[in-house]
């Protein structure tokens, strides 16, 4: 059990202790990093990228650090998230199991288990290589999981045929992906 003055919270920045400037910037980087983007895009689009001057290189440089903080800020994050939560005694979960049954889609991991009913779901997309079943949240299986083509669409079929029709009509890639009509996927069986 993790108390609240531990701080082990996944969606502050602030991990445990962490303070002071450390604590302060990691809690505003990403608001500050959209902002800047926003600020040097809106310079760029007024015709600053079309005139490469030393100027204008220096806020598209601006663009490209701004981008590249965002990202260190949040590999740091996980790193101070997944080390606090060792420290304290809870080591994040790397084994989740998928289940498919007759009343809707069963998430485990040690220690949770989530159920989602079919009629909750509304859709399962494609989302870069993981599928999406989107509830009132969404939950990812990657793809890289099933074993091969033949796993993936089985899994698939089970899946639509306890949709509603309208979260069925929203599941157009899960559908193409069932049926054969896109090229498979080269990813199987790396999980």
């Amino acid at each position: 059990m993790v108390r609240q003055d531990e701080g082990l919270t996944m969606g502050g920045a602030v991990f445990g202790r962490t303070t002071g400037l450390l604590g302060k910037v990691l809690q505003y980087v990403p608001v500050l990093a959209f902002a800047a983007m926003a600020a040097v895009g809106t310079h760029l689009i007024q015709g600053g990228a079309a005139n490469p001057t030393p100027k204008n290189m220096i806020w598209s440089g601006a663009v490209l650090a701004t981008v590249l903080v965002y990202f260190m800020n949040q590999r740091l994050i996980r790193w101070l998230y997944l080390r606090k939560a060792r420290e304290v005694g809870e080591a994040p979960a790397n084994e989740c199991d998928y289940q498919l049954t007759d009343k809707g889609l069963r998430i485990t991991w040690p220690g949770y288990l989530y159920e989602i009913a079919w009629d909750r779901i509304s859709q399962i997309a494609l989302y870069q290589n993981a599928w999406l079943f989107i509830a009132s949240q969404s939950y990812f299986l990657p793809r890289r999981l099933f074993a091969d083509n033949d796993a993936e669409r089985t899994f698939l079929a089970f899946a639509l045929q306890r949709l509603s029709e309208e979260a069925r009509d929203r599941s157009r890639e899960a559908v193409e992906v069932r049926e054969g009509m896109v090229v498979a996927w080269t990813g199987y069986g790396k999980g």
